[in-house]
């Protein structure tokens, strides 16, 4: 089996990302079970720790994963932006990584298929406009899970990982062009 190594900013990054490689994976045909490194206190740790972790396989401390997958918020700040700081990081090794890079927020791909978040939390919800708002994805995905009589333990990301086998992937590509990457670049390297 494939060693998948998952850099995520927190532990609901990880999570949407964990369930999302697995079935993937699956679809092509493989296993994968990802070993998730969580960078607490968002971006400019994961960054940090992504350099510290590549610079430890250049000089051979570490195994070199078959596949590195980084996930960050984009925050408003660009996704494709975020993509280039994390590619200068991970220099030559690009060809094992792939960059999840929401914009603003992972909380938003969990909103895109109102059937399967109806299928998962018990209501569908309401396909999210695109704004840079600080909180609002996390605003709406909380709202969405109360709408369905249900309390949002974890903000609604709880719901993570069954919303991330459920969910209507091509459909959901369509709807967001930063989901459709990282769901055709996993595809890509997974098959592969």
């Amino acid at each position: 089996m494939p060693e998948v190594l998952l850099f995520a900013e927190d532990a609901g990054f990880a999570a949407v990302l964990n369930a999302l490689i697995q079935r993937i994976a699956r679809e092509a045909g493989g296993e994968v079970v990802p070993k998730s490194l969580v960078a607490r206190r968002g971006y400019e740790r994961v960054k940090r720790e992504l350099r510290e972790f590549i610079r430890e396989v250049n000089r051979g401390y570490q195994p070199a994963p078959a596949l590195l997958v980084v996930g960050v918020d984009a925050n408003c700040k660009g996704a494709q932006s975020r993509r280039q700081d994390l590619l200068e990081i991970v220099g030559d090794w690009e060809p094992f990584a792939v960059f999840a890079v929401a914009e603003p927020h992972v909380e938003r791909w969990l909103l895109l298929d109102g059937q399967a978040f109806h299928r998962v939390v018990g209501a569908g919800c309401d396909l999210p406009d695109q704004k840079c708002d600080t909180d609002r994805y996390k605003g709406l995905l909380r709202q969405a899970v109360r709408d369905a009589g249900v309390e949002p333990i974890a903000g609604g990301l709880e719901h993570a990982e069954r919303l991330m086998e459920e969910i209507d992937l091509d459909r959901a590509a369509r709807l967001d062009r930063d989901f459709g990457q990282l769901v055709r670049e996993l595809r890509q390297r997974l098959r592969s």
